[in-house]
């Protein structure tokens, strides 16, 4: 009986001494998790501040852009004679439906 009570003790013993290493691998990961995700936190937050640049740059231009190119006597030209060709066009393919 007593050596099966020691052999129990020795046992338990093994037991927590795997569990301990356990533990102590899984606090190891943990942590290796922990700095992984501050990297990447911090780099989101880099990444968040180059999109706020760029967002800000084209509130700044877009509407230059627009009113500088609304301005141009040419535009209306190109639009009435892009309109002008594309009705011809329309003309020309019914035409050829019609045939």
């Amino acid at each position: 009986m007593c050596e099966v009570s020691s052999l129990l003790e020795r046992m338990n013993g093994y037991n927590l001494s795997q569990q301990m290493l356990a533990l102590q691998s899984l606090e190891r990961q943990g942590q290796e998790e922990t700095a992984m995700m501050r990297r990447l936190a911090e780099k989101s937050s880099h990444d968040s501040t180059s999109v706020r640049i760029l967002t800000i740059i084209t509130l700044i231009y877009l509407p230059c852009t627009v009113v500088s190119v609304s301005g141009l006597p040419y535009l209306h030209v190109f639009t009435k004679s892009r309109k002008e060709f594309l009705l011809h066009a329309i003309r020309e393919s019914e035409g050829y439906s019609r045939r």
